[in-house]
């Protein structure tokens, strides 16, 4: 049986020794008394966490992204049951870009990864270590056209791709294609072209069912022209081969474009999408938009914000420090919570909690709204990843720029 230290008195001791090298901790007298240490060892890292992949908790592993200080990036892999390194992949493609810096991870049903490296853009299907071999790739492809940001979504073990044509420096074209996860061959699903002295991306691409049961691809549409934007969505069904739905402009302005790289969220027949300071919901079969959250907050924006749905709730994390939780049918405010500034991490849920980390990292009860601040912060470098839990057995793993952690979650 493992033995459990209370953080308040042991745990910090717990936590040095275990580091693979010196590390600077927490302060003892912020630090709250129902938080565990299992394990804790060094990421070896030069950046924050979310520059690189998030981590992934498989079937006998966690992954995570480490750059080792170098060009050339890595992703290390570790026992989640002790912390110790099980192997370590770096087969990354050549490409004038750091590797690995903004990459975006799946994991298929066997627990292969799929990783993309949108600034190189380039994708891998990476086998993770079994029985003392190491990691290997499985195949790995290269988009010469590029990517836009959250570029990819798995689903049924297929691909969705988002990818930008670049017609004489401008983005007049953008499609979505399709692939088997087990092997790179792509076919185009959606293009959209752009009007006149615009350019157009389609972004985040989810795949719900509609109420017959129906795949549909749905994508936030953004365009862009000097000092002007507009926003919108397309949804692509899948198994009737067909457009099913379109909105040109679901909001427009004159300035910024928030909104645009946060990712679509879809509940039942529910589709929750967010705008430049707006919450949206829509029929996911006709695309009739259902209700509208208007943020009351003056410099509250989107852009890198994230949702969790759960039960009868919305959670809805801005740019900025707010935490809202919205009733789903109706769109109505239910609670607000201040926690860190979010710079692309999602929330995510847990049990009683939704969790957000930065600086730090905050617990927010879910039907009460009140914030515990968890873990306190450590300095510059500890800006900390978003964890992921073993729903097994209620362990929290999550990382910093120079730790990554084994530790117990919240009751």
């Amino acid at each position: 049986m493992i033995r459990r230290y209370s953080f308040l008195n042991l745990g910090w001791v717990a936590l040095f020794f275990s580091c693979d090298k010196d590390s600077r901790n927490p302060p003892i007298d912020n630090a709250p008394k129902d938080f565990y240490v299992f394990w804790s060892k060094a990421v070896d890292s030069n950046h924050y966490p979310h520059d690189g992949m998030p981590l992934q908790l498989g079937p006998g592993y966690i992954a995570y992204y480490a750059d080792q200080e170098s060009e050339s990036g890595l992703v290390k892999f570790r026992n989640p049951e002790t912390g110790a390194i099980t192997g370590i992949w770096n087969d990354f493609l050549p490409g004038p870009f750091y590797k690995g810096y903004d990459m975006k991870s799946a994991q298929t049903a066997n627990g292969d990864l799929i990783l993309s490296d949108n600034d190189n853009s380039a994708v891998y299907r990476i086998a993770p270590p079994h029985d003392a071999v190491g990691p290997a790739t499985v195949w790995s492809y290269f988009f010469p056209q590029g990517f836009v940001r959250d570029p990819f979504a798995l689903d049924e073990d297929e691909l969705f791709f988002a990818v930008n044509y670049v017609i004489n420096g401008s983005r007049h074209r953008s499609a979505l294609l399709r692939s088997p996860a087990a092997s790179p061959s792509f076919d185009t699903v959606l293009v959209q072209e752009a009007a006149p002295g615009w350019e157009v991306s389609l972004v985040n691409p989810l795949v719900c069912r509609n109420s017959l049961g129906e795949r549909l691809l749905v994508s936030k549409k953004s365009e862009t022209a000097t000092a002007q934007f507009r926003l919108g969505l397309v949804a692509f069904n899948l198994d009737r081969n067909r457009l099913e739905w379109e909105i040109d402009s679901l909001e427009s302005g004159t300035a910024g474009f928030g909104g645009v790289v946060s990712p679509l969220a879809a509940d039942g027949d529910t589709l929750f999408a967010l705008g430049q300071d707006k919450v949206f919901a829509f029929d996911v079969n006709s695309g009739t938009r259902l209700w509208t959250y208007q943020s009351t907050f003056s410099s509250i924006h989107y852009t890198q914000g994230s949702m969790v749905v759960w039960a009868d709730k919305v959670y809805v994390k801005s740019f900025g420090p707010q935490l809202i939780c919205l009733k789903k049918s109706d769109g109505k405010q239910r609670w607000i919570a201040t926690v860190g500034e979010t710079h692309g991490q999602p929330i995510v849920e847990y049990g009683n909690y939704i969790y957000h980390c930065r600086d730090g990292m905050h617990a927010v009860h879910k039907n009460s709204g009140s914030v515990t601040y968890w873990i306190p912060p450590q300095g510059w470098r500890s800006f900390y990843q978003n964890p992921v839990f073993d729903r097994s057995n209620g362990k929290m793993y999550l990382a910093s720029a120079t730790l990554v952690h084994c530790i117990q979650s919240l009751p």
